[in-house]
């Protein structure tokens, strides 16, 4: 549209003002006063409000958009079991593998983007009323920072952790320790020759308080008796850092009694243990002859520092958990337990 005049495009403009003109489309500037008045107790003005509603529109647009859970649980196994960087062990694995299935099925329909403390916490709780313990809760909520911190640092998809901060707190038992009348019926018992198989295992393990997954994996060739000492490796130290268990004199006495040309871990272990256990049930209590070791130990020797290198704990760990009254009488005797002592050999 042309105009020659500027009267002519007056008029024009006038029409069009008339025609498209909605007097009660536009707000009056009272009604904008009254919305910046309500607004004001919340620190905001009109502007402030409009600009806050675009950024909770975005971000629920992001949240929308990113990858649902089950999804990057999986690729996050994945991740693990293929990491060129990172060799972990095959219970390592399995524990992964349950855990991040249970992880994506928990949080099944949710975007990553979308989950924050809450949501977490709401898990944890249903987790607490369906009487998990409190290790299984401690080793869940491990599992599922590991995954949010690999969601945010290698896929980059969060800015925050949303387990950040949180833990949960063990009660701290005493340990299972045997007594020394059941320390030496468990001598007594894999003296007796059907347990010959099996007595390499439960007096290593009684003597030098090596773990029984960590023991399960020796062989003779890591028994040195010249030099005393026992080598695990830290390919099959639980901490992956190797160390040398000394022999103390009653251990090499129950190592002299067995026949070196067997297998440290004979090919029917558990079919063994089955048997012992028939007999001597106190003998395969959980971790019980690695916490007598260590209790017995620090009876007799005193030294934090040094049971904390043999046992590959921490100090910290060995005063929790092995500091407590023990008869010194019980302490002497359970150092003197070889099988002369006990007046007993199948040799």
């Amino acid at each position: 549209m042309e105009f020659t005049t500027k009267a002519e495009s007056l008029i024009a403009a006038k029409e069009v003002k008339e025609l498209y003109y909605q007097p009660q489309q536009i707000r009056k500037p009272e009604q904008l006063d009254q919305w910046n008045d309500s607004l004001r107790p919340y620190g905001m003005d009109l502007n402030g409000c409009v600009k806050w509603c675009l950024e909770q529109l975005q971000s629920r647009k992001d949240q929308e958009s990113s990858p649902i859970f089950d999804e990057l649980t999986s690729e996050w196994i994945d991740f693990k079991f293929n990491d060129p960087n990172k060799s972990l062990r095959p219970d390592t694995l399995r524990q992964i593998r349950s855990f991040g299935n249970m992880i994506g099925r928990d949080f099944k329909d949710h975007h990553i983007k979308e989950v924050g403390r809450q949501h977490v916490d709401s898990v944890l709780s249903k987790k607490t009323k369906a009487n998990w313990s409190k290790i299984y809760r401690k080793n869940y909520l491990r599992y599922l920072r590991s995954f949010m911190r690999w969601c945010l640092n290698h896929r980059q998809l969060i800015d925050k952790d949303p387990t950040q901060g949180l833990q949960i707190t063990l009660d701290i038992k005493e340990v299972d320790v045997l007594t020394i009348s059941e320390v030496e019926k468990v001598c007594r018992t894999i003296l007796d020759p059907i347990h010959a198989e099996i007595r390499p295992f439960l007096a290593i393990g009684l003597f030098s308080g090596i773990r029984s997954k960590e023991l399960s994996k020796l062989t003779w060739n890591d028994v040195d008796l010249d030099h005393e000492h026992i080598v695990v490796s830290s390919e099959i130290s639980k901490t992956r850092k190797g160390r040398l268990v000394p022999i103390l004199p009653v251990l090499k006495d129950w190592i002299r009694t067995v026949d070196p040309s067997q297998p440290l871990i004979p090919s029917n272990f558990r079919s063994l243990l089955r048997k012992l256990k028939e007999h001597c049930p106190e003998s395969l209590r959980q971790n019980v002859r690695r916490h007598s070791f260590a209790t017995y130990y620090l009876s007799q020797f005193k030294s934090c520092a040094e049971l904390a290198e043999i046992m590959g704990n921490s100090e910290t760990i060995i005063r929790s958990h092995y500091v407590r009254m023990m008869c010194k009488r019980d302490a002497d005797r359970f150092w003197k337990m070889t099988p002369e002592y006990l007046g007993l050999s199948d040799q």
